[in-house]
């Protein structure tokens, strides 16, 4: 968005006046920098090593860079097993939060005795075993979760392991929900992730039972009503065995005759770069939703920490929104933030922190996370997406099982692409934002690159997915490549007041012809043209009546077409598309004058996800390459 600044970090290692050159073979120079009397804990900090992780990399061939000539010139001396500081694995990678674990980590270039943690969580009795070999124990009663494992050498040096342990529960549990909010009157999907969801489990909120659809064992579709009232709800999964999980935090319903209110969830507080690393100069930024309201709003302001502000915060700033208007989202200016050290840290955001808006809720205002902070290292640039399709850039599928085509690179001075990460986006109506309701995690980037297999949400309308890479040091793209598809299931359903979009890009001349035969209920028909002021195409004839809407194509552009719950009904779409050159007449379907038509989309057209998402940390490679070691010498 344009009120957004994006800043890169610096390109290349930083120089110290007293250091070590080390040049890696396979043509890839890497500066290491380290103090000659390396008991200083912040020369150590700001070693500018890759990060070495738990996946192996793709196979790859870097471009060689210049090597710097030190004077004197040194002699080589070769070596095969320098150690540096690394994680391979920890075992087990999960246990249940009832109970504490034991748990070996393997790696080298540990020392006695380092630091274990699980995010911001640290492990007891650590023990030094030797360089490559730690064990510790993870306490019981920590948050089901998926955690970054850091382990922490005593002069400060630090390396992570991506998303390298898990702490599960023997029952069900909830981790998260999406959205956290919605408008009463609508009907709505909820999102619920977790653990140990059983097929067949139920939710319900406050005790009464919803329709559940089970995807896997860390995710269900719950189906709202439109006939749940406004409040707040309490949200609890039961499986077939009786167990129990209840969700961290209530559900909220806003009346539909006040509902002004600004809200935003953890997965909307973004940092550019997506991995911050420390010492370097990170953004960070919240997109901020509008629930309903009347007329635009201006200056809307949010106010970022680092840490609870209530405990002590650090202040970063404010960030603004210039206008807001209603039922949209926008994306504050971004504050400055430099970490000081590499770790897990807890961001804040509130939300119209002077109460400067008159809202219909001032409890949801407060939204945090906590993300994962890199050490240095000697690349610090993201790779970028360069391709990305759906089913070889299909318009639409009758098939939830989609294939995925990407290209990436990694531009100077290049680590390598190491893994790609997809992300499926549903528009939610009750809660007027797009939702990031599904993720692959990280794939290896040779696993995923051509025909990768992904299966769509059963929901009908335009998927809009996102392509997003990472490189074997850790960075990620700062943008995502975006793709969209619309998926047409043999038969859909819509609510009450509901809605189902797609879209399509015509060109002047096409004949189009669209066709909505109700199965049982009332679906209107809409399609929606490129010019904001110009009318509709509606076919809203009542009861089971084909609804057909058949025009030429006036002006190219991106077409909108709905399917409008008059009353809850099940229906069938088809969408033909003739090429310039086939003319016929225009027959613009069938108008009821008895029902009162739609005046505006129920989406906006210009509506998309978006850029800013928070995505779990990236891993980076498993090997160091090998190293020749050069000792210039050094005048004090």
């Amino acid at each position: 968005m344009s009120s957004m600044r994006n800043k890169r970090l610096p390109v290349g290692p930083r120089w110290l006046s007293e250091g070590l050159l080390v040049v890696a073979t396979l043509a890839i120079t890497l500066f290491v920098l380290f103090s000659m009397q390396n008991s200083d804990a912040q020369a150590l900090t700001d070693i500018d090593l890759p990060l070495q992780g738990p996946y192996p990399g793709p196979t790859f061939t870097p471009t060689s860079t210049p090597t710097p000539t030190p004077t004197p010139t040194p002699t080589p001396t070769a070596t095969s097993n320098l150690t540096y500081l690394q994680v391979i694995s920890v075992t087990p990678a999960e246990a249940d939060r009832s109970f504490a674990a034991n748990i070996t980590v393997v790696g080298d270039g540990f020392q006695a005795t380092p630091i274990l943690k699980l995010g911001n969580y640290q492990l007891t009795d650590v023990r030094y075993i030797n360089s490559r070999q730690l064990t510790a124990v993870v306490p019981s009663g920590l948050p089901v979760g998926i955690y970054d494992l850091f382990v922490i050498n005593p002069g400060g040096a630090t390396v992570l392991l991506a998303q390298g342990f898990s702490v599960t529960d023997e029952g069900p549990s909830i981790n998260f929900m999406l959205p956290t909010q919605s408008i009463a009157g609508i009907e709505t999907t909820l999102n619920l992730y977790g653990q140990n969801l059983a097929a067949n489990a139920v939710a319900r909120f406050g005790g009464q039972t919803l329709t559940t659809e089970w995807i896997d064992a860390t995710y269900l579709r719950v189906t709202l009503p439109s006939t749940l009232a406004a409040g707040d709800y309490v949200v609890t999964v039961q499986n077939p065995d009786g167990g129990i999980a209840t969700a961290p935090s209530v559900y909220t319903i806003l009346s539909d005759q006040n509902n002004d209110d600004l809200y935003a969830s953890s997965n909307q507080l973004w940092t550019d770069p997506l991995s911050p690393r420390a010492a370097g100069t990170s953004d960070v930024g919240l997109v901020v939703t509008r629930q309903g309201g009347k007329q635009p709003i201006g200056n809307v302001t949010v106010r970022f920490y680092v840490g609870d502000p209530n405990a002590g915060g650090q202040l970063l700033g404010d960030g603004v929104i210039a206008l807001l208007s209603p039922r949209s989202s926008d994306s504050t200016t971004s504050v400055e933030w430099t970490p000081s050290a590499p770790g897990a840290y807890t961001l804040y955001a509130i939300i119209d922190p002077d109460s400067a808006v008159a809202e219909a809720l001032e409890n949801n205002n407060v939204v945090s996370r906590t993300l994962t902070v890199l050490p240095p290292a000697a690349d610090q640039t993201a790779p970028r997406v360069d391709s990305f399709t759906i089913n070889d850039g299909a318009v639409a599928t009758t098939a939830q099982d989609v294939r995925l085509n990407t290209t990436a690179s990694d531009p100077a001075p290049s680590s390598g692409i190491q893994s790609l990460l997809f992300q499926e986006f549903e528009y939610s109506q009750g809660a007027n934002q797009w939702v990031p309701v599904r993720n692959s995690g990280w794939i290896d980037y040779q696993t995923a690159i051509l025909n990768y297999g992904w299966r769509l949400l059963p929901s009908a309308g335009v998927k809009y997915l996102q392509a997003w890479a990472s490189d074997r040091s850790g960075n990620i793209s700062v943008f995502p490549f975006k793709a969209r598809i619309n998926y047409i299931p043999p038969t859909d359903r819509v609510g009450f007041d509901q809605g189902r979009a797609y879209r399509y890009t015509f060109q002047q001349g096409d004949r189009v012809v669209v066709t909505l035969t109700p199965v049982s209920g009332d679906p209107d028909l809409y399609v929606w043209v490129p010019n904001p002021n110009a009318p509709p195409y509606v076919s809203n004839l009542s009861g089971t009546v084909v609804d057909s809407v058949d025009f030429t194509v006036e002006q190219s552009g991106e077409y909108q077409v709905e399917v409008y719950g008059y009353s809850a009904a099940e229906y069938r779409l088809s969408v033909e598309v003739n090429p310039v050159g086939i003319q016929g007449a225009s027959n613009l379907g069938g108008v009821d004058p008895q029902k009162e038509a739609l005046t505006a989309p129920l989406i906006s057209p210009a509506s998309t996800p978006a850029t800013q998402q928070v995505l779990p940390t990236a891993p980076t490679a498993a090997e160091a390459p090998l190293r020749s070691l050069y000792l210039p010498a050094i005048s004090r």
